[in-house]
């Protein structure tokens, strides 16, 4: 749901990967050869050093390359498995990418957990380009190289600070948790790192692939009971541990790291907030959490992951296997890529039934409203918030009006229709003079009233119920902030949309300069400056009020007796303001009731 973004101006790094024979790398439907897409930096002036070496020089003693005047030129950093060289570039930031922190997961490491890495490596170790993406499906996953190898880590730190540990933001991103990948231009970390120093706020950014889809969340029993459910939560897991290690090299505080992502990420952070029944392992001390929650659905009612399982088991010969796992882990990527790709043409039911975690009775032990409510999670300050029109690019198209809603809500949904009646009745319809007609029509609505009901309904269920439920409980035992983002993006959206899913992700990055943003430029820009500031503000002393200015409009704590969002907006002097969080507050409370026993969250 994340939007696109494309660069003004780009500077592209060259591969260094070495693949490794017998390994092939990816792609939505076929295995792919050549070099890895450049990837794209997308600040204006920004100049990579690039560095053109050969597959086979990707190891080799440090003298060969580097002359005594040279050595300083290259950061390096001393990690439990070898040193790392990695590069700096114009931002005056030092990169270190593609670092692998657990096993290739790949022949009989296939569908188990992340091993840790335990050999090292003697010679220098170039760090200098991105991994491929894990192999994934859905949004623009066919524009990056993917491949099974891909478990590795990224880490962006401000130069000029090697004798001060800093803070450490660690970024998950989203992808509906059936693909995406570090290497996304939208999630580049170096403009949000560089503004932070710049406002004297600096952290460390890191990030990391983690395997995704049939790759990383495969179900069924055969997978629960051998321990193997939520592979990607635990390979994030890994990627924690190697941060408590490690990052301590690179000058990072490993007692100051923030977990932090939006989307599917925001709920892979909100997982870990209540993974183990909420015990707390030392590995963050923050969390922040866009459109995403430790609220999440965990499978589908009207296909289960056991279905799928036994649909990928027979298409592949591997359902009457003694071990039907083991013989799915001895096919070769391209023969499973190949069979799932054709199963999720035929059926997205099959891909969503891969996309969800498992109520494995370990790592996710109950539903998330059961253990927030009965306060099972990591006590940590939190900073969450969601888009002010979450479910504007979600509507189905087969919904155009409100008796449609309550059939998709019953029939395909399969919720009980005495709940969904007493749901809906909290939307009322507007007055005929209030509302107006679509022209020209949203997809298939033709009044606005109905489209922003049905919008609000859909957004309510998903999103919006868990955020203020987990607000309200986080805020009694924890610092919350809460926010709502309510800037249109008008370069990509019909402005009558409102502002749909992952429309933060470009002002949150400072990843303006490729769009023309109109009349609200101005205001878009500071508004885009504030919320970097924010951010930084939490990672590094918890607290977004920390760097702003006597004019700047200040970010409330959330509470019980006091609920308040902070309201972010492009138009106007203020750039956001504070308002009491009550909207909705019947729909919202009554959804907030049967979280798990109707909606299996």
């Amino acid at each position: 749901m994340d939007l696109d973004s494309e660069t003004e101006e780009s500077v592209e790094l060259l591969s260094l990967y070495k693949q490794e024979p017998g390994e092939p790398t990816l792609g939505r439907h076929e295995a792919s050869s050549g070099a890895h897409k450049a990837f794209q930096y997308t600040k204006s002036g920004f100049l990579l050093l690039c560095l053109i070496l050969t597959s086979s020089t990707l190891w080799f003693a440090l003298p060969s390359l580097l002359s005594q005047e040279d050595q300083p030129s290259y950061p390096y950093a001393q990690t439990i498995n070898g040193t790392v060289y990695g590069v700096r570039d114009a931002f005056n930031q030092d990169l270190f990418l593609g670092i692998p922190y657990a096993k290739p997961p790949i022949g009989n490491l296939r569908f188990r957990q992340a091993e840790t890495l335990s050999e090292g490596w003697q010679k220098i170790r170039f760090a200098v380009e991105y991994s491929p993406h894990c192999i994934g499906y859905g949004d623009r996953q066919e524009e990056f190289q993917q491949s099974e190898d891909c478990l590795t880590i990224n880490i962006v730190r401000p130069a000029g600070h090697q004798r001060n540990l800093l803070p450490v933001g660690v970024y998950i991103y989203g992808g509906g948790t059936h693909g995406g990948g570090s290497s996304d231009p939208r999630y580049n970390l170096s403009m949000l790192v560089s503004h932070a120093a710049d406002v004297g706020l600096p952290f460390i950014g890191v990030s990391f692939n983690y395997r995704s889809s049939i790759w990383g969340f495969i179900s069924g029993k055969e997978v629960v009971g051998t321990g193997n459910s939520n592979i990607g939560l635990h390979d994030q897991r890994a990627a924690l541990r190697w941060i408590q290690e490690n990052i301590g090299a690179f000058g990072g505080d490993k007692n100051k790291v923030t977990i932090w992502g939006g989307s599917s990420g925001a709920n892979s952070v909100g997982l870990h907030l209540t993974a183990y029944g909420g015990r707390d392992d030392g590995l963050f001390r923050a969390a922040i959490m866009q459109s995403g929650g430790p609220i999440v659905e965990t499978s589908l009612r009207s296909y289960s992951a056991q279905e799928a399982y036994d649909e990928i088991a027979m298409s592949t010969g591997c359902l009457e296997a003694n071990d039907s796992l083991q013989c799915l882990r001895d096919l070769s990527a391209v023969q499973l890529n190949t069979v799932f790709n054709n199963s999720a043409q035929a059926t997205s039911k099959l891909m969503a039934a891969f996309s969800k975690p498992a109520l494995d009775g370990d790592f996710m032990r109950r539903f998330g409203s059961l253990q927030i409510r009965e306060s099972q999670y990591v006590k940590v300050p939190i900073l969450s918030g969601v888009v002010s029109s979450e479910a504007a690019t979600w509507i189905p198209k087969k919904i155009s009006t409100w008796e449609d809603l309550f059939q998709f809500l019953t029939d395909d949904c399969r919720y009980p229709p005495s709940v969904i009646e007493k749901l809906l009745a909290f939307y009322p319809t507007l007055e005929p003079q209030q509302s107006s007609p679509l022209v020209p029509p949203i997809g298939s609505f033709s009044d606005k009233d109905t489209f922003d009901r049905v919008k609000a309904v859909i957004g309510d269920i998903e999103l919006n119920a868990a955020q203020r439920y987990t607000c309200q409980a986080f805020s009694s035992s924890a610092k919350c902030f809460s926010f709502i983002f309510d800037a249109v993006p008008t370069w990509s959206v019909d402005p009558r949309v409102g502002v749909p899913h992952g429309a933060e992700i470009v002002p949150l990055f400072q990843n303006l300069n490729e769009f023309d943003l109109g009349e609200d430029e101005e205001g878009y820009r500071g508004m885009s400056k504030l919320m970097g500031t924010m951010w930084a503000g939490f990672i590094t002393a918890l607290d977004p009020n920390t760097g702003l200015n006597e004019h700047q409009k200040k970010w409330p704590l959330y509470s019980l007796e006091n609920p308040e969002n902070f309201i972010f907006n492009a138009t106007g002097s203020g750039l956001g303001w504070s308002e009491s969080d009550t909207y909705r507050s019947e729909a919202l409370g009554y959804i907030a009731e049967i979280l798990a026993s109707v909606f299996g969250r």
